[in-house]
């Protein structure tokens, strides 16, 4: 896979204005919130996923992709979810620089939104990552030139607003734009802990009035900066910066910030250190040198071309993937380093770290699992032809509490629980390397322990779900022809969809779409009302029979019943004492199963009272005034109608219009004609109903002397 190089093209200067930088304060975390889902980078889904059986929908990711050959090397950034579900996807829209971010319904991929950045990349080898963030109160943070990062409110509407904020200061990026636009770059993922503090790398390619140099910084709940040089961090002159792509990672309790920084002063490979910093003023509290698994005196590599991140396990220990040292040695798999939160203890790596962050699997998904670990680890386990392996690529569960030798180095690693081979050979390679597989193609897989699997993307250009019960793929799903390309993440939004990013697009995968219909209804108080829904495919119109459909009346759950044979849900309720007649949501849902997936539809519907009209008989003479009556009630509970306008009619043309009172009672005074028939003649009366009252229109009697 080490084979990509680019380059570079600046973009334009967007407008940057003046805006009060917003306060992020502390609330739920947002469903998927970065890269590896969380600050610890862990990947765990807290839901079930829907099974892999369609694509739903699709999106490029980059408008312009740059092929070398039959492959693509660029890192994309990773999609992040709201709590509403919308998710945000991060776009490349120019050849070799230029990028955006798209807001897309996260079930039915409609666009909400976008929005251009003005970032432009740092040099490099293979594409860094456009690397986007979701604060805690749902702001969205995205990359900007000059080293600004922009907050934008509202992800879930098109009607949010954006503030820059440079972290040395607004203040100071207006007194010399030029020199900053030109020569400060963010070269990581922002992450962002519980507080709402966004941390990430920059790169410094030239002189600026502020002598920055290559470093971390730090951007406060309320805008405030902190920064800090590489070399300051790791209190060693000879590191030059944060490594390309390396989004920091948090402890549990979020007060040490995990970051790698090498001595390179460009892109490319060089050595250095793991750091664990004080998340606040960013002053080292530890680090460790990272050195080569198998030859512990050499520094291991921390490639620019990866995407490695520090992963935080549930016990607080820390994981990175680092290149062996001499290369090749270990058929470029690299290693997964491991540590104590504190990095005073090396522990027992991986025999696979290249481009990898790994994943926790809580040992429970695991049914066949029997040692003491609480949690394992999800990680690639490719054994690359190009490194001297033989192509048998495959991924696996390890065990961080015990160890085995490796087959391929002879190193002393973490011991491998189940493994699983790619599935498609690889016919590059075949004539040499008979087992040859395509590679795993993923830098961070989502594990669902719900359903006791992770979903995984392939060169092959299919998305697989690996049952960890059967140790087998028992889901798959074409995406593309399959192609070689940089390692993508997985992701899953809040309604078990799983996104995989394979040949330049993101495609959300799930079970057949299905969808409710809900007719228009009016309902009667003092009745059992009948609730209908219809239940089918969304894309073939095929009804569901034998499904449970929930429904509910203002979003509390009233009941459940069975589709029939043509679909049909029906619910006989009775309103509750003391109900509010008017408007009200009727819902209904789905929970979805193997094949299908799960849907919801609400709309209004109005439950009325019946009314009634009385209206007492009159008499008057010609060319005199009458009082013509009529009070409206409930037929319910014969209790009064007031503040309704009632019509009054004779022989179909109106009169004119009369108020009920708080008895219920509308007068309306109609002078009879000099002329008018004697006898008796029919007036209306009519109340033509509102969102609480049926319609009434009843006759009565005028006797004329």
């Amino acid at each position: 896979m080490l084979k990509c190089r680019s380059w570079s093209v600046g973009l334009g200067l967007l407008m940057i204005f003046a805006s009060a930088v917003p306060t992020l304060a502390q609330s739920s975390l947002p469903f998927w919130q970065g890269y590896g889902r969380d600050s610890q980078h862990q990947a765990v889904s807290p839901i079930a996923a829907q099974r892999l059986r369609t694509i739903l929908w699709s999106t490029p990711v980059d408008l312009q992709p740059q092929y070398s050959g039959d492959d693509l090397y660029i890192h994309y950034g990773s999609p992040v979810v709201t709590n509403k579900n919308t998710i945000l996807v991060p776009v490349k829209v120019g050849q070799y620089d230029g990028f955006a971010v798209e807001a897309h319904n996260a079930t039915t991929g409609k666009l909400l939104w976008n929005q251009y950045s003005d970032y432009t990349l740092p040099g490099h080898g293979w594409i860094p990552s456009f690397g986007i963030t979701l604060t805690p109160n749902n702001r969205l943070a995205y990359p900007g030139i000059a080293g600004i990062v922009y907050i934008r409110t509202n992800p879930d509407s098109a009607s949010g607003t954006t503030t820059p904020i440079a972290f040395y200061g607004n203040a100071n990026y207006n007194v010399d734009t030029a020199s900053y636009n030109a020569n400060v770059r963010i070269c990581t993922p922002i992450t962002s802990d519980k507080y709402g503090n966004l941390y990430f790398g920059y790169f410094i390619s030239g002189t600026t009035p502020l002598n920055l140099q290559n470093g971390l910084a730090r951007i406060s709940p309320t805008g405030e900066g902190t920064y800090i040089t590489a070399a300051d961090a790791a209190e060693d002159a000879s590191i030059q910066k944060v490594a390309y792509n390396c989004a920091p990672a948090l402890s549990k309790d979020h007060k040490t910030l995990y970051i790698a920084v090498n001595n390179i002063p460009y892109s490319g490979f060089g050595a250095g250190y793991l750091l664990a910093l004080d998340s606040t003023t960013l002053k080292l509290k530890s680090k460790v040198r990272l050195k080569d698994a198998k030859k512990p005196d050499n520094d291991a590599i921390i490639p620019d071309d990866g995407t490695a991140s520090p992963t935080v396990g549930p016990d607080g220990d820390v994981y990175y993937g680092v290149l062996e040292n001499p290369f090749y040695s270990n058929h470029l798999r690299g290693w997964l380093l491991h540590f104590n939160s504190d990095l005073s203890k090396k522990r027992t790596p991986g025999a696979f770290g290249w481009d990898d962050t790994a994943s926790v699997v809580p040992a429970s998904a695991v049914p066949s699992y029997t040692g003491v670990s609480p949690y394992l680890l999800l990680t690639k386990y490719n054994n690359y032809v190009e490194g001297g392996g033989d192509g048998v690529n495959k991924l696996a569960i390890l065990d961080p509490r015990k160890s085995m030798i490796d087959p391929i180095s002879g190193a002393t690693v973490m011991k491998e629980v189940l493994v699983c081979t790619a599935p498609t050979p690889d016919t590059e390679k075949l004539a040499d390397h008979p087992n040859a597989v395509r590679e795993w193609c993923i830098n961070t897989g989502v594990v669902d322990p719900l359903s006791k699997s992770a979903y995984v993307n392939n060169e092959d250009g299919k998305l697989y779900r690996w049952d960890f019960t059967t140790n087998t793929l028992e889901d798959v799903v074409t995406l593309t022809e399959g192609i070689g390309e940089a390692y993508t993440p997985t992701i899953m939004g809040k309604d078990g969809i799983v996104f995989a990013i394979n040949n330049a697009t993101l495609f959300a995968v799930g079970a057949f779409p299905t969808q409710f219909s809900l007719p228009t209804a009016s309902f009667l108080m003092g009745t059992s009302v009948t609730f209908s829904a219809k239940l089918s495919l969304s894309r073939t119109g095929e009804v569901l029979s034998g499904r449970s459909a929930t429904f509910t009346l203002d979003g509390a759950a009233i009941g459940a019943a069975q589709t029939n044979a043509g679909g049909i849900a029906q619910l006989t309720y009775t309103l509750p004492v003391g109900f509010v007649a008017g408007s009200h949501v009727l819902g209904v849902s789905y929970a979805g199963e193997t094949e299908y997936g799960p849907t919801s539809y609400s709309r209004k519907v109005a439950i009325r009272y019946q009314s009634e009209l009385t209206i007492p008989g009159v008499s008057g003479k010609r060319g005199t005034s009458v009082n013509l009556k009529a009070t409206l009630t409930h037929v319910l509970d014969g209790a009064a109608v007031s503040g309704k306008l009632l019509t009054f009619s004779l022989n179909g043309t109106a009169l004119g219009m009369a108020t009920t009172d708080a008895n219920g009672l509308a007068t309306f005074s109609y002078a009879i004609p000099a002329d008018a028939a004697l006898g008796k003649v029919k007036f209306t009366v009519t109340f033509d109903g509102d969102i609480a009252n049926l319609s009434r229109s009843k006759l009565g009697n005028l006797t004329i002397k």
